[in-house]
């Protein structure tokens, strides 16, 4: 931090003020102070600087994302950037003690006078979370000049789109699937056709199944070694934090990829429910025949409408995450958009 000078020109806090008024105009704004020497501080000779300065904690509270039904969005880990301004004088550095959840905590050196920046990003669930900051000086014998103070510009969080980029791929896949037997079906125009491609599905859906069982095992032993590496004590990485975050859970990777098995389970024993009259239906268009073969169709038409539901969902979410943030984070936003066209594109 620079230390206490009467050398400051005029500039400097032309252009905080400057950032400020644009910054203050963003949505996702909290009026926040972390730090005021005035209270936090024992003023010395007069008023003209302030030393023995206590330690400020401050509590903040995360953005709102935008609603969604969708369980895997759901239990997504978010992202938070909190960005900060500084317009300290003092004789020694102020340093700043972040901490979210069980967290390893991050320790900021604010060491300007005159500063905008970050005080880190910390993941964040979909429901949010309370971020605690901790101001305090290096030393009681730390002199700051009136006016020391430590703001909050603006809190914002958005999506990862690591985990969202998985789960569309998975979505997309499962469409695919179920157009891919759907077609098949509608293709056969005839009754015998139509049970000569039903007799090839079987071997489809176990493919698909075998498939699913393969990604969970890999994935179980990913999230495994994950926990048994936080169990130990180790500090996970925000991405790997986010990443055991996405694969565990009533909702997460894993579930989602045994409830998808779960459905291609009910296709496959619907489809072998009318082959095991395949025998008696001699393309004469007995009720009894199509009525198999519908419940087959309708099983798959069942499943594709779900996944089409999730598609619309993670659109209608994204979109509205766009909008939310429009104002606040270019970067996020970019990607976001980027990811929305493909969202739109799979569907």
């Amino acid at each position: 931090m620079t230390r206490i000078s009467s050398e400051h020109t005029t500039v400097l806090p032309l252009v905080v003020a400057i950032l400020l008024t644009f910054f203050c105009a963003q949505p996702a704004q909290a009026a926040v102070n972390l730090f005021d020497a005035q209270q936090a501080c024992t003023a010395a000779h007069g008023g003209a600087y302030y030393w023995l300065c206590k330690s400020q904690t401050t509590e903040i509270s995360t953005s709102t994302v935008s609603p969604t039904p969708d369980s895997f969005v759901q239990a997504s880990n978010f992202v938070t950037k909190i960005t900060y301004s500084s317009t300290c004088d003092s004789s020694q550095s102020i340093s700043a003690v972040v901490h979210r959840g069980d967290e390893p905590p991050v320790n900021i050196l604010i060491d300007h006078d005159h500063l905008i920046a970050s005080l880190g990003t910390f993941n964040t669930p979909y429901h949010g979370a309370t971020i605690s900051v901790t101001i305090v000086a290096s030393s009681p014998a730390t002199m700051v000049k009136p006016g020391c103070s430590v703001d909050v510009l603006s809190i914002v969080t958005v999506p990862l789109t690591q985990p969202l980029e998985w789960y569309l791929s998975k979505l997309r896949a499962a469409a695919g699937a179920a157009t891919q037997l759907r077609k098949g079906l509608s293709d056969a125009a005839e009754l015998p056709a139509k049970w000569s491609y039903l007799q090839q599905v079987p071997a489809v859906l176990n493919s698909q199944v075998a498939t699913l069982a393969n990604d969970i095992t890999l994935l179980q032993g990913e999230m495994d070694d994950l926990a048994a590496r936080e169990s130990k004590g180790e500090a996970l990485t925000r991405d790997e934090a986010s990443r055991l975050s996405m694969l565990g859970g009533s909702n997460g990777a894993i579930a989602l990829e045994k409830a998808q098995i779960i459905t291609l389970t009910a296709v496959a024993s619907q489809v072998a429910s009318a082959l095991s009259i395949a025998s008696s239906c001699d393309g004469s268009g007995s009720a009894q025949c199509l009525t198999a073969l519908n419940a087959v169709s309708t099983i798959i038409d069942q499943g594709l409408a779900d996944t089409k539901a999730h598609l619309a969902d993670l659109g209608n979410f994204i979109h509205a995450e766009i909008a939310r943030i429009s104002a606040s984070d270019v970067g996020a936003v970019a990607a976001l958009k980027a990811f929305e066209t493909r969202v739109l594109q799979a569907d």
